[in-house]
């Protein structure tokens, strides 16, 4: 049989007003709780207030500085005869809390509906809504004493090359980054058709070939073309949208690696107009079916929908979002953005040739930002210049690559050797 919520909190109050070692209760009560978290207002009240206590509060004392009646605190001290069931108390209220955050979620999914709200909104609200009740359970902060020992042990292996991040694939970018890393934001940059999606894409192939459980969100390419560049890529074909252009073996060897890119752990999602609440559930969603997810991709931050008054707002909200969503996820985030047209006439990229927002260089934990080489036409097989112009406990530098737009593919080592088959 379960204790009423109001027992359960009445029980938290009298284990408080027990104590005899204070703060102690308090303390044990506070890693989970909250004020908010009681349903009783007086209750919530009196539980603020006790922070700011330097002795234990006698009923009288708390009944005065909190405006509640004698009486009442009075009761509430008569529930439990010592202090030793705080934590019991505390995670009842807690979880009675959690109880009612699911109900009034629930009734907000069954209505938004019912009054024929766009379904895919409702869920993303609802979504928001679930997370941030997640990430109200109880106290954050924790004494320093209980995470030196990880995180020191966390640096020996790292020295010792226990530990490694997702690699991009790319061996040369990877000894600069040291790999993408769980919970970071990690932002790829270019102009306009200067090959962010195909860089990413080619990521994308590199990681998933490895093993890894990668998703996709392109807001600008339907997965179809996106197929057709995985594959045309790994035949090492051109894509060519006339006829009669595939020569002899193309079509067999295209099948075969269409085949072999079937058994990768990677998945695309093409939704437009997307939000961060929106992708943050489907992304949480897929990496619980999945039992693990190792990157998320995301095609790219400009054209995602969000709020604010301003172009500058909006991409701010939305980069603050994407910077919380890979935290949640412990995963590695790799947003695509645009360089603004200053680009164009400096040598080299800075960070604030990031378009739209400031605040992308300061969520970002690493930052990648793309360079042709070669002004002017665009041509089959050229160089591009990647900077690592920020990257968080790391270095920075520039590696080349080499770009096949024939087949919209990237490759480790930019040379002047061609693919034996590309667009003149």
């Amino acid at each position: 049989m379960s204790i009423p919520t109001s027992d359960l909190e009445r029980g938290v109050m009298s284990c408080m007003l027990r104590d005899t070692s204070w703060p102690k209760a308090y303390t044990d009560a506070s890693r989970f709780l909250q004020p908010k978290h009681f349903e009783d207002p007086n209750k919530a009240k009196a539980f603020e207030l006790m922070a700011t206590l330097t002795s234990a509060p006698d009923e009288m004392t708390l009944a005065d500085k909190a405006g509640l009646d004698w009486g009442e605190v009075l009761d509430w001290s008569k529930a439990t005869e010592t202090p030793a069931q705080v934590v019991y108390y505390s995670e009842g209220v807690l979880k009675a809390w959690s109880r009612r955050q699911a109900t009034s979620i629930s009734h907000f999914l069954k209505d938004g509906i019912e009054l024929g709200g766009d379904p895919k909104e409702v869920m993303a609200s609802a979504s928001k809504s679930i997370s941030d009740a997640l990430s109200n359970q109880g106290s954050s902060y924790t004494p320093v004493s209980e995470g030196i020992d990880d995180v020191l042990q966390h640096c020996f292996d790292m020295d010792e090359g226990k530990v490694e991040f997702l690699k991009s694939g790319f061996p040369d970018l990877d000894r600069i980054l040291g790999g993408f890393k769980p919970g970071e934001m990690s932002v790829l940059a270019g102009r306009p058709s200067n090959g962010k999606t195909a860089l990413a894409l080619s990521m994308a192939a590199l990681m998933a070939k490895a093993g890894k459980k990668v998703l996709f969100s392109s807001l600008e390419m339907s997965k179809g073309q996106l197929l057709k560049r995985l594959i045309h890529g790994e035949a090492r074909i051109p894509i060519i949208n006339n006829s009669n252009h595939y020569s002899t073996g193309d079509r067999q060897k295209l099948r075969e690696v269409g085949e072999e890119v079937k058994k990768w752990p990677l998945k695309i999602d093409q939704a437009s107009g997307i939000t961060v609440p929106y992708i943050s559930a489907k992304a949480l969603s897929e990496k619980h079916r999945w039992g693990g997810l190792d990157c998320l991709i995301i095609d790219y931050l400009g054209i995602m929908d969000g709020e604010g008054t301003s172009t500058y707002e909006r991409i701010s909200a939305i980069s603050r979002g994407l910077q919380l969503l890979a935290k949640r996820l412990e995963c590695p985030v790799l947003v695509l953005c645009q360089q603004n047209r200053e680009s164009e006439n400096d040598k080299t990229p800075q960070m604030r040739h990031l378009r739209d927002s400031g605040s992308i260089e300061q969520d970002a934990d690493q930052i990648i930002m793309l360079k042709r080489l070669e002004d002017g036409a665009f041509c089959p097989v050229e160089t591009v210049d990647a900077y690592i112009v920020k990257n968080r406990n790391g270095g920075t530098g520039k590696v080349a690559l080499t770009f096949s737009r024939s087949y919209a593919r990237y490759d480790s080592h930019a040379s002047d050797e061609k693919p034996k088959r590309y667009l003149t």
